[in-house]
């Protein structure tokens, strides 16, 4: 959302409008976080006079999906890709409760996937993947969502940002997941997949 400067946009009436979308909001942010060390001070200074760039800080992933779609909404720009907001959020929350990812590389699969024009035409014109390989990949969830995070990240996050995250990104594959590689040498889907991302990645960052 950075990335757009808009004159009719001051970053409190969306807050409003989020509030007149969630009536209970409000009180859920001040109730629920109020007590807590690391926003206490925020909600203190800002409860107020609340503005998309300090909400974000005290809202949760759901909420926060809900605002970037209410942001390109009610400014009338197209392409906002808001239905891949869902597929990070999934990833995040895995992450968050430290989920052992790999354990999710062969079927069955935790949920059903149809991936998004956009990224599959990407993936298949620009990183030069098979149309068979992203048939056969993409219906992994773990795969699919972090394509779909490199996509999404390459769209809203503003050129100047970008580079730290893709630096770790880079060390993690190129680094950090390679210094047991033996251990996986047995592991076609471990290593398929890991060929499969590693493209993606190469291409986005």
């Amino acid at each position: 959302m950075s990335i757009y400067f808009l004159p009719s946009e001051d970053g409190y009436e969306i807050i409003q409008e989020l509030f007149n979308m969630q009536p209970e909001l409000r009180n859920k942010i001040e109730e629920d976080k109020s007590n807590t060390s690391t926003t206490n001070d925020l909600i203190a200074k800002y409860k107020d006079d609340w503005a998309i760039w300090n909400i974000v800080e005290v809202i949760s992933f759901g909420t926060f999906s809900e605002l970037y779609s209410l942001f390109y909404t009610r400014n009338g720009i197209k392409n906002s890709h808001s239905t891949m907001i869902h597929p990070v959020r999934m990833l995040r929350n895995a992450a968050a409760h430290n989920s052992c990812l790999i354990n999710r590389l062969r079927p069955p699969f935790s949920r059903d996937l149809l991936p998004s024009y956009d990224l599959r035409s990407e993936l298949m014109q620009s990183v030069g993947l098979s149309k068979k390989s992203l048939d056969n990949k993409l219906i992994q969830p773990v795969i699919h969502d972090f394509a779909t995070l490199l996509f999404l990240y390459s769209r809203i996050v503003p050129v100047s940002v970008r580079s730290q995250a893709y630096n770790e990104v880079n060390d993690l594959f190129n680094n950090r997941m390679l210094l047991n590689k033996d251990y996986y040498t047995s592991n076609s889907a471990i290593e398929s997949s890991y060929s499969f991302i590693k493209k993606i990645v190469e291409y986005y960052c």
